[in-house]
């Protein structure tokens, strides 16, 4: 795997990280906006319809990389235990375990 597409996707790894901030910095800026603003829609323009399109992409993104990992750790020759472990991590905590997961086994294999 070339050393671009290992950028590429470590940082689809990261947009569920980066799709959580943003949504709470949209959250918490709307009410300031909207209530310093004499315009009725002011501060509407991120969290409408860019949340509500954005989510279900980032969900499928976030699917396909869970796969790629889970395929990517099976073929791999980890101690059934930690192969296990990645699994249910990678499961229920991709957000946090994606990162770390993608350091270890895309891009630190490469650089060894």
């Amino acid at each position: 795997m070339s050393k671009l597409l290992k950028i590429a996707v470590g940082v689809l790894t990261a947009l569920p990280l980066i799709w959580i901030a943003l949504i709470f910095v949209a959250l918490f800026a709307v009410p300031t906006e909207t209530f310093l603003s004499d315009e009725p829609s002011a501060g509407r323009s991120f969290t409408g319809a860019t949340i509500f399109y954005g989510v279900p992409v980032a969900v499928v993104v976030v699917l396909g990389v869970t796969a790629y990992y889970l395929v990517l750790l099976f073929k791999s020759s980890e101690a059934d235990s930690k192969k296990v472990l990645w699994t249910l991590l990678l499961i229920f905590w991709f957000p946090f375990a994606g990162p770390v997961f993608w350091y270890e086994h895309v891009w630190k294999k490469a650089r060894a």
